[in-house]
């Protein structure tokens, strides 16, 4: 995404977690019955999920890091397949970035997996969040890194 708008997310997130930390500890120093469960990791997640949910309409695919994760393989029915499936005819893949979605016909999948970083994972919300928050906190670079060494790279 574009550095403006990262940075957009970033100050709005870290602005919802001082305060949010600040009415944590207000409730903790008033009640006998302490927030322990809103951690700081917590409270920081809620506060760039939020910040990122406001901002991702912004996001265009241009504009991104051409990581994306592998979400299936369909025949003409539109069924699921195996990867490598006789009957396949497309694959589809999600932009980690934002809600851009490709289908890619069989025949066009080694130049588009050849142009992208392709991630192939079980849970894709696990891995836009973790390369959201990694963005928000350690840059987009150090993002892509991470993403190819954690998650792999096809």
């Amino acid at each position: 995404m574009k550095d403006e708008l990262l940075d957009k997310i970033r100050n709005e997130a870290f602005e919802e977690f001082a305060m949010q930390k600040k009415v944590t500890n207000m409730i903790n120093q008033h009640n006998t019955v302490q927030l322990n469960t809103l951690t700081d990791d917590i409270i920081l997640n809620n506060a760039i999920r939020h910040a990122y949910e406001k901002y991702k309409d912004g996001i265009k695919e241009k504009d991104t890091n051409n990581v994306y994760v592998y979400t299936g393989t369909y025949n003409s029915n539109k069924e699921k397949v195996e990867y490598y499936n006789f009957d396949a005819m497309f694959r589809t893949y999600d932009n980690v970035e934002g809600i851009i979605e490709h289908t890619v016909y069989v025949d066009d999948v080694p130049k588009f997996e050849k142009d992208h970083i392709v991630l192939f994972v079980e849970n894709i919300d696990n891995v836009k969040f973790d390369f959201l928050k990694t963005s928000v906190l350690k840059g987009q670079h150090k993002s892509v890194k991470k993403m190819i060494k954690k998650y792999g790279r096809k």
